[in-house]
Parts: structure tokens; C-alpha cells; sequence
């Protein structure tokens, strides 16, 4: 690192222990990283679960993880809008825009990557096998390093190596100004790290009872083979893990919009579905939940093998005036602000709060809810914010398809008016959006929404039972015309 600084001319200062906002924009790419990456993969560190083993479900090493970070970047974050940028821009864009403003200059050669990011291990002689590092030989093609012992004699050359891969050092050839690639002889270390060789190591000091310097690398490399071994049947499922325990890691597999599962009207088709839904239930060691529609609830009850093996829990949004439910909906915002991961407090099961996400979600619905959040949490990682604001969930609340906005069009047929006649009407309607805005609005519009909340629960209700009405009546129907007994 010091020699990457002096080739760099620069100087690395480090900040006191304890202090992240003297390095918000690590800590904010550590969020980021945190709750777009890591905790959608399996041995993630979770925080407060005693019940949850990660080192038991770890499946990356290192490198895998690594592709997986620059597949997500490039893929992932390079290609979304980002709300810090000048109108939400990508990324990507903006990253095109300022190099045409400020090129970036490419390394000129591959020899500069390794003078800054190679570590140095010292001044190396060239001996009969090449050159030996760490009980390694390394070689180059052809007679290479015959021809500088026979140029130049014995003399001492500076060598660096990538810390991620014992296959591979690199030569620095001073006189005639390159960097010369040289392959370890035994191609069964390549791509293992420094830190796995010293895990290695260590373990052969105990199984051989032996001195550093006394190892072999014939028994070192034995000590590799069986963790190899070791790690392929872990990940594959063929050793002690077998591969039923690779679904039974899961306590419950949901299976959301189950509604189109069941959609075919062929009898054969629907035979089918529902034979393949009867073993996977049967074979699954795990709980299994379909999430859709009502019309669902019909379908369950017109198939014997179904209806047999399938529970219904009716799923309702949170009841404001249910005391017991109420209690629940705040233990879910509670939940949330916990898992954020945001160094300040959001508040969100405070009363009011509450109140103006329970609107926002159309009467506690936890779908809105988990989507309102997430996308809050996010926002708040990228704009490197502290909490979740009113003013933050008021945005994702705009951006929601279910937000009703008013019409923006009249204002734009205004255009022709005078400018003080334009000026008023937009600020009117940006009055009107705010105060259509749970999050945004005052207190006294809060009434206001909630009459419209209730409206729209009793008319989700009427139509929720004539869904069921009409599903059911139509299965019936089915049943009586097909001489197959399930349809």
C-alpha cells in the first residue's frame, strides 16, 4: 500500500475509530452493498438471530463473491436511476457524460497494474528452477530466464504478485523496461489465495506434526486436495450435505400470484398442474404457500387432492381498530427500521407516522407496506441519509402506481397563458399533490385520506365476495360437465 501511495503521489490518512461520517461514501457504498448484495445471499451475517448459523449456509468463496459484486454493479446499479444524480439519472449515463468532459487515461500497459497493485515480495535470484517464492518454482516460456542469468549473471530481480492467486508472479525486467509473467510450475495452485495457502499451511503443520520449513509441497499440496474435496461436496450437495438439506435450509418456500398457476381452462392441462403441485408438497421437507387471488380459494376446493393437503389462511390487511392488530402493524414498521441498517432513528411506528403509512398502503396492506420501505431504505443508502424521512417516503410514495396524482396535462394546455395565470395553476397543483400525499400533507388532510381508505376497504370487500361467488359457481359447473370427476 505504501508503494501504491508514492507511485500514486498520494497519502493515506486514517480517520478515528467509531466516526463514519468522516467517511460517508464508504459507509454508504457498505449499505448499499449490505442490503442489495450480501443479504440476499445465502451465509449472510444476519444481525440479532442466535437461531441462524451463516458459517452452516456459506456457499461463495472469495472470487465468487467478488464476480457477484461487479456483476450487480454493472449490471444492477450502473442501470437504474439514481436519485442523487441530476434528474435521476443512470449511472452509466452520467458516467459517460463527465469522461467526455474529463477523459479518463487508460493504464498505457499491463506492467502499470502490477507497479500499483502488485505486492512486492522483495528482490528474487533466478535460480536452476526458476524463481522460488514461498517453496514455489515459477518459470517463464521458453528459455527466458536462461537467457538473463546468461545476459546479466547472478543478480537479484523485484518480483510482485497478485495476493489472490498463487498461479502467477511477475519479473521485473529493469533493463529493458518490462514486466515478465512467470507460472507456477504446479498448475493445482492456481487462483488459490494467500490467505486459503496459509490456511493450508497450518493445517499441514498439524497433520504432519512437522516444522514450516521441514513441509513438503507434495504434502501441502495433499492437505489441498482433501479440502477441495471437502468444499465440492459441501457445494454440490453430494457429501454430508446432501442435496434435500439444500432446500430444507428453508423453513417456508412462498410461491406469490399462484392465480395463473391455475388459469388453464383444459381439464389435461389443470390434471397436470395439480398432480405436480400434489408431489412437490408430498416431497418438500419445507412449508409451502401459494399467494394470490380468491379466485384461488375456489380452485383449492374443487380438487380433492388439493383441498387434502392445503390449509386456507385468508389473508386481510392490518384493521386499524382491532387493538391486537394495530400492535402488530407497528411491531412490522418497528421491524423494518431495524433491518434498514441506518445509523439514525426513522421513527416509524411514532403514532402519526404510523397512521400516514397506513393510509399510503390503502389500509395496511403489507405488500404496499414491504414495497413503500424497501424502496425507502434504498434511497435513504444512496443519498447516504441517516433515517427515513416523511420527505423520502413521500417520494416513493409519488412514484408508486397507486398513487392517484392529479392531472399534470392541464397544466402543460396552460402553457399559452399569461405567466402569472401559469405560475399560479402549477403552484395549485402542486398544493393538490402534496396534499394527496399521506406523508406530505398536513395534519388536518389526514382525516381527509383516511375517509377515502375506508371507502376503498368496503368496496374491495364487495368485490372480494362476488370474485368468490362467481369462481365458485363457474368450478362447479366444471365438475357436473366433465366425466373426469375433478373438473
Amino acid at each position: 500500500m505504501r508503494l501504491t501511495e508514492a507511485t500514486l503521489d498520494v497519502a493515506l490518512v486514517h480517520v478515528p475509530a467509531k466516526a463514519p461520517h468522516l467517511k460517508p461514501l464508504i459507509e454508504h457504498l457498505f449499505g448499499t452493498l449490505n442490503v442489495r448484495v450480501f443479504s440476499l445471499l445465502e451465509g449472510y451475517v444476519k444481525s440479532k438471530d442466535p437461531d441462524y448459523d451463516p458459517s452452516k449456509t456459506a456457499r461463495f468463496c472469495l472470487s465468487e463473491l467478488n464476480r457477484k459484486i461487479v456483476t450487480w454493479i454493472v449490471d444492477e446499479y450502473h442501470q437504474h436511476p439514481h436519485p442523487g444524480l441530476p434528474g435521476k439519472r443512470l449511472p452509466q449515463e452520467e458516467w459517460l457524460l463527465r469522461t467526455q468532459k474529463w477523459p479518463v487515461r487508460p493504464l498505457r500497459n499491463f506492467g502499470e497494474i502490477i507497479s500499483l497493485t502488485g505486492e512486492d515480495l522483495g528482490q528474487c535470484v533466478i535460480g536452476p528452477y526458476g524463481v522460488t517464492v514461498d517453496k514455489f518454482h515459477y518459470v517463464a516460456e521458453g528459455n527466458y530466464l536462461k537467457e538473463l542469468m546468461r545476459r546479466f549473471g547472478k543478480r537479484t530481480w523485484q518480483v510482485r504478485a497478485d495476493p489472490y492467486n498463487l498461479g502467477e508472479v511477475w519479473l521485473f525486467n529493469d533493463v529493458d523496461g518490462e514486466w515478465v509473467s512467470l507460472l507456477n510450475a504446479d498448475p493445482n495452485w492456481f487462483e488459490v489465495s494467500r490467505f486459503a495457502y496459509r490456511l493450508i499451511h497450518k493445517v499441514a503443520l498439524r497433520r504432519y506434526n512437522k516444522k514450516s520449513e521441514d513441509l513438503t509441497l507434495a504434502e501441502l499440496l495433499a492437505v489441498k486436495l482433501d479440502a477441495d474435496r471437502e468444499a465440492a461436496a459441501i457445494f454440490d450437495g453430494t457429501g454430508p450435505v446432501r442435496r434435500l438439506s439444500l432446500v430444507a435450509r428453508f423453513a417456508t418456500i412462498f410461491i406469490d400470484e399462484a392465480t395463473h398457476v391455475f388459469r388453464s381452462r383444459d381439464f389435461l392441462d389443470m390434471a397436470k398442474v395439480i398432480d405436480f403441485w400434489k408431489q412437490l408438497i408430498n416431497g418438500l421437507p419445507c412449508q409451502l404457500i401459494f399467494a394470490g387471488l380468491p379466485s384461488l380459494v375456489a380452485m383449492r376446493d374443487v380438487s380433492p387432492e388439493l383441498r387434502g393437503r392445503l390449509n386456507l389462511a385468508p389473508l386481510v390487511p392490518y384493521r386499524w381498530g382491532i387493538d391486537d392488530e394495530v400492535e402488530s402493524f407497528f411491531k412490522v414498521l418497528d421491524r423494518f427500521e431495524e433491518l434498514a441498517g441506518l445509523s439514525g432513528k426513522s421513527n416509524l411506528s411514532a403514532d402519526l407516522t404510523a397512521k400516514r403509512m397506513y393510509i399510503a398502503s390503502e389500509g395496511g396492506k403489507l405488500g404496499l407496506v414491504a414495497r413503500l420501505l424497501s424502496n425507502a431504505v434504498c434511497t435513504a443508502h444512496d443519498m447516504a441519509l441517516d433515517k427515513i424521512s416523511l420527505e423520502v417516503l413521500g417520494l416513493e410514495y409519488d412514484d408508486l402506481e397507486f398513487s392517484e396524482r392529479p392531472d399534470d396535462e392541464l397544466v402543460d394546455d396552460l402553457k399559452d397563458h399569461s405567466d402569472d395565470e401559469y405560475e399560479r395553476i402549477r403552484l395549485q397543483t402542486e398544493s393538490d399533490k402534496r396534499q394527496d400525499n399521506p406523508f406530505l400533507c398536513d395534519k388536518d388532510q389526514i382525516p381527509v385520506l383516511w375517509r377515502r381508505v375506508v371507502d376503498r376497504q368496503r368496496r374491495e370487500r364487495q368485490t372480494y365476495q362476488r370474485v368468490i361467488d362467481q369462481v365458485s359457481k363457474a368450478a362447479e359447473s366444471n365438475g357436473k360437465d366433465s366425466d373426469r370427476g375433478v373438473f
